[in-house]
């Protein structure tokens, strides 16, 4: 049986904090995005009239064509990938939050992160040496879908090994731990790596770490959608599981489900999001760990039917809004966008590990 005093603790804090209205919560964060997915589309380094921007969007029609290509070609795909990335992103890091029991844990702490990392470092910092690019140059792709494939190849390498060893451990912690050491391997040969590159691959390399929802494009998001989409309804199918666990692994035993499964398949979740984001956009930091915490500020509630819904439309909010700052519109730089979202994250882990310092209450 779970511990009856923690249920208490987590029944009385829930009724003791001010309630926002769960659907006046979720509708608030649905016309945030919307407003934030206009701004996306009509803000840029180049200033596209009000009046041609409803004549693109609607009609397909302008007086210059050059506007109609940023809209539909740049600005329309970077923002939907955004959207996309921080919904899944956030979810994500909902689910390792639960599954591992530690609000700051987020999908990059699986190591598939550092997986993909590793195979762009690969391709990148080798360049031709390595067989992802020989095969990818003799297929005829560019430089950026080199880098995917070779990320891809990473992640799943990763996704292996993290799920032969979930069938393999019983403690998530000792999971938790592999994950770690997995990341920290990876991110050791990348740095051997550095250390012997050509100065060009350096800058290539640190410029893919910057992270980027432009790179996908719509050739990217026929393949990144359904990859983002896919993981979003596996969380959302496992709610009621989740639900259960926050209460510990013996209780969700007690009620007939089947742990093992459930940690497989909320791995499985986690890791194919993390990895499908790096490989398209590159290393996405802290949304995962922000997003549902917002989430749970907004709802007061550990719920993860209304969690989940409300996380990926707060992780879509965050990420907007990064892809829009990191723009800078009006001007023609562009600010790192891994810069913005730990920004923007960073307040928020602080804001996590004080409260959890001196609360009972945990994901």
């Amino acid at each position: 049986m779970p511990n009856r005093n923690r249920i208490i603790d987590i029944i009385d804090l829930q009724k003791s904090m001010p309630r926002i209205d769960i659907p006046v919560a979720v509708v608030l964060c649905v016309v945030i995005l919307l407003i934030l997915i206009f701004c996306g589309i009509a803000l840029g380094s180049i200033k596209i009239p009000i009046g041609e921007l409803d004549n693109i969007l609607f009609v397909q029609k302008s007086s210059n064509e050059a506007w109609k290509t940023i809209i539909w070609q740049i600005r329309i795909p970077r923002t939907i990938t955004a959207v996309l990335v921080g919904g899944s992103l956030g979810v994500a890091g909902l689910q390792m939050q639960t599954l591992f029991r530690n609000p700051v844990a987020d999908s990059s702490i699986l190591g598939v992160t550092a997986g993909a990392t590793w195979g762009v470092a690969l391709s990148v910092l080798i360049g031709t040496a390595t067989p992802a690019t020989d095969f990818a140059s003799a297929i005829g792709w560019e430089f950026t879908s080199v880098t995917t494939f070779s990320a891809i190849l990473g992640a799943a390498l990763v996704l292996f090994i993290i799920l032969l060893a979930a069938q393999k451990v019983r403690s998530v912690g000792i999971l938790l731990i592999i994950g770690l050491m997995t990341s920290y391997v990876l991110g050791s040969s990348v740095t051997l790596l550095l250390a012997y590159a050509d100065p060009e691959n350096i800058q290539r390399y640190i410029s893919w770490g910057f992270g980027s929802f432009r790179s996908p494009g719509w050739r990217g998001l026929f393949w990144l959608a359904p990859l983002l989409i896919l993981s979003s309804i596996i969380a959302t199918a496992s709610a009621k599981q989740l639900n259960a666990v926050l209460f510990g692994e013996a209780y969700a035993n007690s009620i007939g489900i089947n742990t093992r499964i459930l940690k497989t398949i909320t791995l499985a979740s986690a890791a194919i999001c993390a990895g499908a984001v790096t490989a398209f956009c590159g290393p996405i930091t802290f949304i995962g760990i922000a997003a549902p915490h917002i989430a749970r500020m907004l709802t007061k509630t550990s719920d993860h039917f209304v969690l989940i819904p409300t996380t990926m439309l707060v992780g879509a909010i965050v990420a907007t809004l990064a892809e829009i700052v990191a723009q800078l519109p009006g001007h023609d730089s562009v600010l790192p966008l891994n810069a913005i979202t730990a920004l923007i994250g960073a307040p928020i882990v602080i804001w996590v590990l004080v409260k959890y310092q001196t609360s009972t209450y945990s994901p």
